[in-house]
């Protein structure tokens, strides 16, 4: 997200200071909002253009109608920011915030082509019709195209999960496996809700509750196949600024907490894990003694990756072929430089690391 608007960013510092849109089309069809854009150098051409994902139902409002260049920064949600860009070359521009928010693409694929036709009505039809897409717009790119293969000239599928959505949700699935395990003896890492004191509603902080009720202990724990219970779901999906869905920037309070209780907060030092035993324990080696050629967590960090943002699990070849241990090639500069290569084992005393 912050690429795209960076993107959008140096765009409007180029010479494309006197663009103006001859029309602002704002819309509504079927609880889908749109919008249109079309500059007064329109060439005749069209983009359409479909956003990625977002829970947060507070998107699903109309668009303003006073929408300029100096303004359209401040204006549009940067989940739709994009949609400027090609007005700066002078084709028309258009949008939707689909009917829906979440795993909206069968929404999307109708409200994608009530944008489009109402364009032809309103406008007639363009030369040349053009449909892009980030993310979960991506992938809805591919799927309109694919019901639609002659209703567009061209199509811009980026970053999109085209390998389909059970091989997406396999990917997250998989990342909260390797969590659950590490964190398995933290029981502040559990993801769970607060309660609050009249034993129905569900909190993060007393603000959550209703007037008078506080917020109190954490809910019980359903099963750990279930993941969250429906109860937290529906308060999170309710408060969408508690957590950050974004996969490269995760938090907010929901998130934060219980990976702090778990790694000892963003930038977990060797010091604060000897002093908190049930938290990851990190292991530190001197740089002077570790050699890329003999050390394997020498070798962890100058050939493995270490500026990588997954666990990396190998082989160790200090302990038997059987066991295996999971290295964070990730710790901070200033970690490394304190305690020189820091690892992070599952081993437990008299247990067996993952396999």
């Amino acid at each position: 997200m912050a690429i795209r608007t960076l993107a959008v960013l140096l765009l409007l510092v180029r010479p494309a200071a006197a663009l103006t849109f001859k029309t602002v089309d704002t819309f509504t069809v079927k609880g889908a909002h749109g919008l249109i854009l079309i500059p007064d150098n329109w060439n005749g051409g069209l983009f359409i253009y479909a956003h990625g994902y977002t829970a947060d139902a507070r998107f699903l409002k109309p668009f303003p109608a006073d929408l300029t260049l100096a303004n359209i920064g401040t204006k549009l949600d940067t989940l739709v920011l994009s949609v400027l860009i090609p007005t700066l070359s002078g084709y028309a521009s258009a949008t939707s915030t689909f009917r829906s928010v979440g795993w909206d693409v069968d929404d999307a694929i109708k409200d994608i082509e009530n944008v489009r036709r109402r364009f032809v009505e309103k406008y007639g039809k363009p030369k040349y019709t053009y449909l892009w897409g980030h993310s979960e717009g991506g992938m809805i790119t591919s799927t309109v195209i694919e019901y639609l293969p002659h209703t567009y000239d061209g199509a811009l599928p980026m970053c999109g999960p085209g390998a389909g959505a059970r091989r997406n949700f396999n990917g997250a699935f998989d990342l909260r496996v390797v969590y659950e395990y590490v964190c398995r003896d933290v029981p502040e890492a559990r993801f769970l809700c607060r309660m609050c004191s009249d034993g129905r509603s569900r909190c993060l902080a007393d603000g959550d509750c209703p007037a008078g009720q506080s917020c109190g202990a954490a809910e019980t724990p359903g099963p750990i196949n279930d993941g969250l219970t429906r109860q937290c779901t529906d308060f999170l999906l309710a408060h969408p600024d508690r957590f950050s869905e974004s996969t490269t920037a995760p938090g907010g309070g929901f998130v934060t907490g219980p990976v702090a209780a778990c790694f000892g907060g963003a930038t977990p030092s060797c010091a604060r894990s000897r002093s908190r035993p049930t938290s990851l324990p990190l292991t530190c080696s001197s740089p002077r003694s570790a050699s890329p050629r003999s050390s394997t967590t020498g070798r962890t960090a100058a050939t493995r990756g270490a500026t990588s943002g997954s666990l990396t699990r190998r082989r160790s070849s200090t302990r038997p072929s059987r066991r295996r241990s999971i290295r964070v090639s990730t710790a901070p500069a200033r970690m490394r430089r304190r305690c020189g290569t820091c690892v992070a084992s599952t081993s437990r005393a008299g247990g067996r690391a993952p396999r």
